[in-house]
């Protein structure tokens, strides 16, 4: 067995014109976090996250607040360079940390439970999930509601770098719109993690733009390709 591998990872982030989740109007938000992750095992790995919000409305209203703990795992017992595919669970939830700050967190925890597949093609990668988002406690929270969760990210290792590409999102619920991203991004993995992403919505809650950039560092050097 390898040695186990933990790795922690800064992020600064500015999203311009999304709707928050419970929401009607669109929000430019800052986020600013940090988070670990543990690789005990190839197939297993633990991470725990947690972000500072500032968000301003259309109408110049401002707020900030921490978003909550993310805490979550994934198992993928199948992997390796010899699987035809990788097939894996994963869950993350978001326990509050503070009161509801409106547009930036809500007081009930959020839970998503997501299946997960994945192909190294040489140096490519590709990968797709579908999950479930819980968002809200159904028994004390008067805002909860449950949505599908896609994503598919392709893949390609160049070197130390990688290029990626990745369309994500959640369908139509009975409390929210649809709400998608398209980001394209580049990742420096070794011995340094750093990476710069764009995206921009794939539908009108999706964000009209958002920047992001990360900084971190791992002991193991992973690819998102297959190198």
């Amino acid at each position: 067995m390898p040695l186990a591998e933990l790795e922690g990872t800064s992020l600064i982030a500015v999203e311009l014109g999304r709707v928050p989740v419970f929401r009607g109007a669109e929000t430019d938000r800052f986020l600013a976090g940090f988070g670990l992750q543990w690789t005990p095992h190839p197939a297993t790995s633990v991470w725990g996250s947690t972000r500072f919000a500032g968000t301003r409305s259309p109408v110049g209203l401002s707020r900030a607040g921490v978003e909550g703990l993310e805490l979550g795992s994934r198992f993928r017992p199948f992997g390796g360079a010899d699987a035809p595919v990788e097939p894996g669970l994963a869950w993350w939830a978001r326990l509050p940390l503070s009161p509801r700050i409106d547009g930036v967190a809500s007081p009930a925890a959020d839970l998503t439970l997501a299946a997960e597949l994945g192909r190294t093609l040489g140096p490519a990668r590709l990968e797709v999930a579908i999950g479930l988002q819980i968002l809200g406690n159904p028994l004390l929270d008067a805002e909860q509601d449950d949505r599908l969760l896609l994503r598919s990210t392709g893949a390609l290792a160049l070197g130390p770098v990688d290029a990626y590409a990745s369309a994500q999102g959640t369908l139509a619920s009975p409390r929210n719109p649809a709400q998608g991203e398209l980001a394209l991004g580049v990742e420096g993995r070794c011995p340094t993690r750093i990476g710069l992403e764009i995206a921009t919505g794939l539908s009108p809650a999706g964000p009209d733009v958002a920047l992001r950039g990360w900084l971190g560092v791992a002991r193991a050097c992973r690819s998102r390709g297959g190198d």
